[in-house]
């Protein structure tokens, strides 16, 4: 595809820049067994929404955001009785769309609180067990969620993407340990995830958990959040575009992972700047590249 070597890096630009790479597989310091038990404790440790705030935040939903929340409450529970039964937990796969303002973000904090109170009403989990993680691409995405990288989390490395590298004993089961019971993994800012990088998700899952081949993100539930219109992934196809033939995704047969397992749910209800149409329509118009000339004269004045 002309749009993905246009974005693509070559290796010896990568190569040239090592320093301005945060690689965690070179970093010993920050990837022996006791660094890597340290960055789960947030997640293991994170506090529900108090029961007023959280009440605020259910009555404050709109007609898109409420079956989403309300789905997301109805799996936990039936995850409860799977795990009092002995059951597998049926996953579930869901993106969450929409342009900026339309609280993305908050129903991903209603959903990871809710992933905590309820899951451990089951009597499953241990006080330093993970139940579900937020995560986002890149260091930026991660830091505005106050969460970790999908690379800092599931130990993918920096390297370009298509030589996956199996974890060390030691790391293995540090993330054994820790994501043992994890039942979620919430990914935002899904459009900077190409398809190489997400079957490198698939596999990494995989080996954490023990899972078969036939089995996709090593059995758990992922709501991948963002908006395609946003910044593309560097070096790889799109997730919803036509993969390259060289593709590491498609050269493996599973260039379906997206298009045959996620179900898009869409929130187009703008709350950030509700009440001014026109700057709400405007903005629409300049997330899809279909400026008139008034907008551009209004942009510039």
């Amino acid at each position: 595809m002309q749009g993905e070597v246009e974005r693509d890096i070559s290796q010896e630009d990568i190569d040239d820049n090592t320093t301005l790479i945060t690689n965690p597989c070179d970093d010993k310091s920050r990837n022996n067994p006791a660094a890597l038990s340290y960055r789960f404790e947030s997640a293991a440790k994170k506090e529900v929404i108090a029961p007023d705030e959280y009440r605020s935040l259910m009555r404050g939903l709109n007609d898109k955001q409420r079956p989403i929340a309300f789905f997301h409450r109805k799996w936990c529970k039936e995850a409860i009785l799977n795990l009092k039964k002995g059951i597998k937990i049926k996953p579930y796969y869901i993106f969450l769309s929409g342009p900026g303002g339309v609280g993305k973000s908050h129903v991903i904090r209603i959903i990871q609180s809710d992933s905590i109170k309820l899951l451990k009403l089951s009597g499953f989990f241990e006080p330093d067990e993970v139940i579900v993680l937020l995560t986002a691409p890149t260091g930026v995405a991660a830091f505005n969620i106050g969460e970790m990288t999908l690379h800092s989390s599931l130990m993918l490395g920096c390297k370009k993407y298509g030589s996956y590298k199996s974890l060390s004993h030691d790391k293995a089961n540090t993330l054994r340990l820790r994501l043992a019971k994890l039942n979620l993994l919430i990914i935002d800012d899904i459009s900077m995830v190409g398809s190489n990088m997400l079957f490198d998700v698939h596999r990494k899952l995989n080996e954490i958990l023990v899972q078969p081949h036939d089995v996709i993100f090593g059995n758990l539930s992922i709501l991948a959040v963002g908006d395609f219109y946003q910044l593309p992934p560097v070096g790889q196809s799109s997730l919803f575009g036509t993969m390259s033939q060289n593709s590491l995704a498609c050269l493996y047969g599973s260039g379906s992972l997206w298009k045959e397992n996620f179900k898009m749910l869409e929130l187009d209800q703008v709350i950030r700047q509700r009440g001014d149409t026109n700057f709400v329509k405007l903005l629409g118009r300049v997330r899809t590249g279909s400026c008139t000339n008034d907008d551009t004269s209004l942009r510039r004045s």
